[in-house]
């Protein structure tokens, strides 16, 4: 028997061709044993099946592993056979499970349901797509490290750092990229780490190494070197449709001879000799019979559909009689027709699809590079063109709905909370200390004018102090009290008059208060105490504290000074009113009463400042 696989060792005896027919095939890989090569066996590692009919993933060998029941029918694990027994395989009688995913595994036995149309599933329904069996989050089919160990950081191939340096078989390139990982590293080694042994790049059958004819069709039967038979092309109907020997087509009888395809069952005749079939339920039919084309496609109602053998002008695989832009290879469709392509990758792409359909937008947008003016923004503002007042503005500038740019705006004024520019609880402490302070200089005020004498009955003391009067009368003017003109000439009364007895020493009879008197003039006389020491004082030094020594008797004791008043200090139908005054006074004194208590008091009553000390200091006589 001839070897149809002379440069690899093998064991198969068997294959079948293009119509399912098993020939004998020699020499080829079988890794299952069952005689049949890897290539066209369905189950390769199981050596009891090598075919499934349906499709449904049953095996036809009803004496081998998970027979198929039903061979000819598509079915499913829990299908039932024509006689009513459970049968694997088999459809489900009355009504089809339902098989959202169409994988041949009912939903209620389906742990994947959502597997993608094509892929192999397993006997629960799931691809290798869907599986992770090292559980790094790769899926089984894109994992080029299947055992990564649990928790590794893995990178998207589904290996981890240390399995990315992991060169097995020695070729010099790391397994994850390695297509081939069992390369003998003493031969040529290509970027994929396989050798030409371990390639066939034509999928014909046989290695690379060995192939003689690396680019023959697929599907063509080929000998042992990789090439086509050629006796399929003479005496041999390799493919099984009926048809064999050199082709030919008699126009003149529209009748051809031989077979066009040899290696294509489903075609056999090609009238205009373009390459594509002209049976149109065969592969690739030819759309354009008689007409020599070398389309592929065509675009049709906004999708792309198979369309063999028409003209393609441009060679763009899309025939011209669906070719917007027959001579622009890059282009072929404009479902907008504003004349701009709509491949975004090609020339003079349309930069604005699904142009309104109505004449104004369309001759716009094939003025604009396919952009009407709704929309255009030729600023980048955010506001197409079309309603754009300022189709000018400045990138980056914020706009209003028009379109024009928005001036900066003054942020409004808060309603203010202040008080005089402070915080209502600053301003209020700022008032509240000086308030504070100033009623504490009012009182250091009043104090220092009302100390007149210092009167002092220590008899070790050298020296004491007698105060002036004040110039002015300072607590009349604040309390409205009658002040006294201090000018050598007394004009009559223009303060304000006495009114009724308040808390203080009233001006009626003794006992409620200082009284006056019946009318009496100060006491004319030559002074007790004899002449003054020193010169008189004059008036540029009134309201100046001169320091005076005490008199001293003839015996060295030191007398008490006696208290001097102004004699014009006090009119004189006052006289009375003062010693009823100085008599209050000193019972206010023994009963506790403050010397300021007191002088508030007296000036309520009407008495001006000096009036009210020189009452104080003679009560104390």
């Amino acid at each position: 028997n001839l070897d149809n696989c002379p440069n690899i060792a093998g064991n198969s005896t068997t294959s079948i061709n293009a119509t399912g027919a098993v020939v004998g095939y020699y020499g080829c890989i079988d890794t299952d044993g069952d005689g049949r090569d890897d290539f066209s066996d369905v189950f390769p590692q199981d050596p009891t099946q090598v075919a499934d009919t349906d499709g449904d993933g049953w095996g036809d060998n009803p004496l081998g592993n998970d027979p198929d029941i039903c061979p000819d029918d598509f079915g499913y694990i829990n299908g039932t056979d024509p006689d009513g027994v459970p049968g694997v395989g088999c459809p489900i009688p009355g009504e089809e499970p339902d098989d959202f995913d169409e994988d041949g595994v009912a939903d209620d036995l389906d742990d994947c349901n959502n597997t993608q149309p094509g892929q192999s599933v397993n006997e629960v329904g799931c691809s290798e797509y869907q599986l992770d069996d090292d559980l790094d989050g790769v899926s089984n089919a894109d994992d080029k490290c299947a055992n990564t160990p649990v928790n590794s950081g893995v990178d998207s191939d589904g290996c981890s750092s240390s399995q990315r340096e992991v060169d097995s078989d020695g070729d010099g390139i790391y397994d994850p990229q390695d297509l081939c990982p069992n390369s003998d590293p003493e031969l040529i080694i290509d970027d994929d780490g396989c050798t030409l042994s371990q390639k066939d790049s034509d999928n014909d059958g046989v290695n690379d190494l060995s192939d003689v004819c690396p680019n023959t069709p697929s599907g063509a039967t080929v000998l042992a070197d990789g090439c086509a038979d050629e006796s399929c092309q003479y005496a041999v109907d390799c493919d099984g449709d009926g048809f064999l020997g050199n082709y030919s087509y008699d126009a003149e009888n529209e009748t051809h001879s031989g077979d066009a395809f040899p290696f294509e069952v489903t075609q056999w005749q090609d009238m205009d000799g373009d390459g594509y079939g002209d049976n149109m339920v065969g592969e690739t039919p030819d759309s354009c019979i008689g007409e020599a084309g070398n389309s592929t496609m065509k675009f049709l109602n906004g999708q792309t559909i198979s369309y063999y053998g028409c003209i393609d002008t441009d060679g763009d695989g899309y025939s011209d009689d669906g070719d917007k832009f027959p001579q622009n290879p890059t282009q072929w469709a404009d479902e907008d027709f504003d004349d701009w392509g709509d491949n975004p990758n090609g020339t003079d792409p349309d930069q604005c699809l699904d142009t309104n359909s109505d004449s104004i937008s369309i001759q716009q947008a094939k003025d604009n590079f396919g952009c009407s003016l709704l929309q255009s923004d030729t600023d980048g503002d955010g506001i197409n063109d079309q309603e754009d007042a300022c189709p000018d503005t400045p990138v980056g500038v914020e706009v209003y709905q028009n379109g024009c740019r928005k001036e900066a705006e003054a942020e409004p004024e808060k309603e203010s909370d202040t008080i005089m520019g402070m915080e209502p609880m600053i301003f209020f402490a700022v008032i509240g200390g000086g308030g504070l302070l100033l009623i504490g200089v009012l009182l250091l005020i009043l104090r220092s004018r009302n100390a007149d004498f210092d009167f002092d009955d220590d008899d070790d003391d050298d020296d004491w102090f007698e105060d002036d009067d004040d110039n002015d009368d300072f607590m009349a003017s604040i309390l409205g009290g009658r002040g006294q003109s201090r000018n050598p000439q007394r004009g009559p009364d223009s303060g304000p008059s006495r009114g009724p007895a308040g808390p203080g020493p009233s001006r009626g009879p003794p006992g409620a208060g200082p009284s006056r008197g019946p009318p009496g003039g100060p006491i004319r006389g030559p002074d007790p105490r004899g002449p003054a020491r020193g010169p008189a004082r004059s008036p540029a030094t009134t309201g100046k504290k001169v320091a005076k020594r005490k008199p001293v008797t003839g015996d060295g004791k030191v007398r008490k000074a006696k208290v001097m008043v102004d004699p014009d200090l006090f009119d004189n139908d006052e006289l009375a009113d003062k010693n009823a005054a100085i008599d209050w006074t000193r019972s206010a004194l023994k009963e506790g009463q403050s010397e300021r208590s007191i002088l508030m008091q007296l000036q309520t009553t009407g008495w001006s400042a000096p009036q009210s000390r020189a009452i104080i200091d003679l009560s104390k006589q």
